[in-house]
């Protein structure tokens, strides 16, 4: 039995022992990681300790077993795993959020309009899977200097599981200012622009087209672009976004709803 003071765990300036409270001869007191280390360690070894008691920290506590002390390195491997993890994953969804503005950080604002409707407000059927399914005309301007082509994406972020996307389209000539109502549906417009496959599987817009419920939000985004993006026709949202990252000028977006 090995009588310990926890509360000499972080106010003693001396080693405290040991076992479970010392490493290699430096006290727990004088590094703050190593004391909540410590710490850590005492709760794991008294939860799993032979015979110990439910008395206060400063009672007699017993030696942790073999046993004990592999669950405590396996717990400790697989608490540094899940921060790391969780490192990681967060700075991909940051690297994700920026590959479309080219990890560049402040881009130029581009206005998008359309003469169908207004930022915040309902698209007209005509322009959804529950009548002709046009693309709504969509007019720009404030282009930056340096533009040589320029992206225009369409999604929603409220469908169900994922974001659901309406429309992929590239490398739009940078002398082009809008789109008219109606963009055909095929891979190459006359102009040289391209068209992505949407995720209806098919190439060209594809209007809203929610189920019964709530207002879903369209968001079409516009990119000025320094460089065309040269991909074949029938790239996908991801394709579009990967290519254009650090080429990113100005961006904009006007954003739309509907409901059923």
């Amino acid at each position: 039995m090995i009588r310990r003071n926890v509360a000499s765990i972080g106010h003693s300036r001396r080693p405290v022992g040991g076992g479970l409270w010392r490493k290699e001869g430096v006290s727990c007191a004088r590094h703050p990681l190593r004391s909540a280390n410590c710490l850590w360690r005492w709760i794991f070894a008294r939860s799993c300790a032979t015979g110990a008691s439910k008395s206060p920290p400063s009672a007699t506590l017993t030696r942790p077993t073999p046993i004990c002390i592999d669950q405590l390195r396996l717990g400790f491997s697989f608490s540094m795993l899940a921060l790391i993890a969780i490192v990681f994953f967060g700075a991909c969804s940051r690297g994700e959020k920026r590959a479309a503005s080219g990890e560049e950080g402040k881009t130029m604002a581009i206005q998008l309009a359309s003469p169908a409707f207004t930022e915040g407000k309902p698209i007209p059927a005509k322009y959804t899977c529950d009548a002709e399914d046009l693309s709504p005309p969509l007019k720009w301007e404030g282009l930056p200097e340096g533009t040589r082509s320029i992206a225009i994406i369409c999604d929603d972020p409220d469908a169900p599981m994922r974001t659901w996307v309406h429309w992929v389209i590239y490398d739009i000539p940078a002398s082009v200012t809008e789109l008219p109502e109606g963009v055909p549906k095929t891979e190459v417009l006359p102009n040289g622009a391209k068209q992505g496959v949407t995720d209806f599987k098919r190439t060209g817009y594809g209007g809203p087209c929610p189920p019964p419920g709530k207002p879903h939000r369209y968001f079409f985004k516009i990119y000025a672009l320094d460089a065309q993006l040269n991909l074949e026709p029938r790239a996908n949202k991801k394709d579009v976004l990967s290519a254009m990252r650090g080429h990113v000028l100005g961006e904009g977006g006007l954003m739309g709803t509907y409901k059923r």
